[in-house]
């Protein structure tokens, strides 16, 4: 999204974060790069916003750990989709992550019919991770890059060039 407004795109952003100081700073931070939150819910169960953390190392590898158990934006309600805000956007940019759990996914689908019904384009960016239960997968990420995932307890990925 933020990228996206830099570019000088009119932009707005549908998900939700925690009700506490990192939700707010979310919001502030989308907010102060040009990002319309308007459509940006508030968890009100505890939930805390998911959190990665990204590295480039010396030797050009770079890494991501990604905390994102139970967190809110997985769990927007399709009451929280507005249909008049898709159907008012030229496009909408689906993340892949948001179909891995419910209610999110389904959240999705509704917002994605709104925009079929509404003639608004639909983006999919397949940054979709497989959550396994256990144990760990590997995503082949066309020649360049693979995704290992890892799955005690908290999610954490990581990128390789391979």
């Amino acid at each position: 999204a933020v990228a996206m407004a830099n570019l000088g795109l009119k932009v707005g952003y549908i998900g939700k974060v925690s009700d506490d100081a990192f939700g707010r700073f979310i919001c502030s931070y989308l907010n102060g790069k040009g990002v319309d939150v308007s459509h940006i819910r508030t968890d009100d169960t505890g939930r805390r916003s998911g959190l990665t953390m990204g590295e480039i190392r010396e030797d050009g590898k770079c890494s991501y750990f990604m905390y994102r158990q139970d967190c809110a934006d997985l769990n927007i309600q399709c009451t929280e989709i507005d249909e008049k805000y898709i159907a008012d956007a030229k496009m909408l940019l689906i993340s892949g992550t948001s179909l891995t759990h419910s209610p999110a996914r389904e959240s999705v689908f509704l917002a994605m019919s709104y925009a079929r019904k509404n003639n608004t384009r639909i983006i999919l960016d397949l940054d979709y991770i497989c959550i396994l239960p256990y144990g760990s997968a590997s995503i082949r990420y066309g020649d360049r890059y693979t995704r290992r995932i890892r799955c005690y307890g908290a999610d954490v990925s990581s990128w390789e060039q391979g």
